[in-house]
């Protein structure tokens, strides 16, 4: 009878291993999401070039056909972009929170700062936004579709700080999709009315002639871009703090004192005031 250790072993073969790839995303969302700022820059700033090669002209061509009824309709929807009335509302509301602030206590202390930051979120959107938009514009000097079609899709004039060279990004679209980004984070069961809303004003400008396509979507781009770099920063302040607190109470100091001083001297501030003016 034969023993265990008399029979023959198997072979025991190796088989290599397999490393699969980490964080392999999978679909369309999680790709996108994984790509690099730069990546994610230039993918749009391809597309922009691409859609004012195929439809600024068309575009403009088909906005020179509109009905003067539909435009006067239009230009009443794109007040939606303009960033005025967001701000001033929003500042009144600002105020009204703070005076209420400093009577309530507890829940409804907590409830209105968080309405005080949701009132702060679409003000810093609308606000910077439109800031970079008039930035950009200005130092790029795209000439916008003139109304007669004599202007050309790649005409531009470097700091040319004319009204008529400053078509691109499209200001209106930028802060139109700032706020409505915002108001759709707020609302998040309302996100998809916020966001129709939003694209709405800001086609309107290529309707009206006075933007291109491509205008209208990179003002697009830099409203949404702005409105979630900002809530992320919002969402950090959170956990801490956006300035130092040995930094911050050192401008309060500061700024306490300069208008302590101001306050006290106000005939000499007056004159020298005069002073410079002349």
């Amino acid at each position: 009878m034969k023993h265990s250790s008399d029979l023959p072993h198997p072979t025991v073969v190796p088989t290599p291993k397999i490393i699969a790839p980490m964080h392999a995303p999978v679909g369309w969302l999680p790709l996108v999401s994984n790509q690099s700022g730069l990546s994610k820059a230039a993918a749009v700033a391809v597309g922009i070039v691409a859609l004012s090669l195929v439809a600024d002209d068309s575009l403009r061509n088909f906005a020179l056909q509109t009905d003067p009824t539909v435009k006067s309709v239009l230009r009443y929807i794109t007040e939606i972009g303009n960033s005025a009335w967001p701000l001033g509302i929003g500042g009144l509301l600002w105020v009204v929170l703070a005076l209420l602030l400093r009577q309530r206590h507890g829940f409804t202390k907590t409830a209105l700062r968080r309405a005080r930051a949701c009132v702060l979120l679409v003000m810093a959107s609308v606000a910077l936004s439109g800031l970079l938009a008039n930035i950009l514009k200005q130092v790029i000097g795209r000439a916008r579709p003139m109304t007669d079609g004599g202007a050309e899709v790649y005409q531009f004039n470097l700091l040319a700080f004319d009204p008529a060279w400053a078509s691109f990004p499209s200001g209106h679209a930028t802060t139109s999709m700032a706020m409505m980004i915002a108001l759709a984070m707020i609302l998040p069961r309302h996100a998809l009315a916020c966001i129709a809303i939003g694209l709405l004003g800001a086609v309107t400008r290529v309707q009206l002639g006075v933007h291109w396509a491509s205008d209208v979507a990179a003002g697009i781009t830099l409203g949404v871009a702005v409105t979630i770099v900002l809530r992320q920063r919002l969402d950090a302040g959170r956990r801490r703090a956006l300035i130092p607190y040995g930094t911050a109470r050192l401008l309060r100091r500061c700024l306490a004192s300069l208008v302590q001083n101001t306050l006290k001297h106000p005939i000499q501030l007056f004159g020298v005031v005069l002073k410079k003016l002349r």
